[in-house]
């Protein structure tokens, strides 16, 4: 037998709540784009967050201006006891 029970029909959603849905990813995506994506490829910080997280540090890595690290200092010797 098979069941003929038509109450458990899963409806599609409407266009609006497509479109709203679609509206919120955008919006989301432009924001990680500026926010991170932006300052770590390409250098460029419009709000200033690339600087706050540490972002530009990945841009000047892999364009080669950031300064050299600081020289190795030898491990000072722990006294034996």
């Amino acid at each position: 037998m098979t069941n003929t029970d038509t109450s458990s029909r899963i409806e599609a959603p409407s266009r609006k709540r497509i479109a709203v849905a679609a509206g919120i990813a955008l919006a989301i995506a432009a924001l990680v784009l500026v926010t991170t994506i932006l300052p770590a490829a390409y250098g460029r910080d419009p709000l200033g967050t690339g600087k706050a997280l540490g972002l530009l540090d990945l841009y000047e890595a892999s364009a080669g201006t950031a300064p050299p690290p600081p020289p190795a200092t030898a491990p000072t010797a722990r006294p034996r006891t």
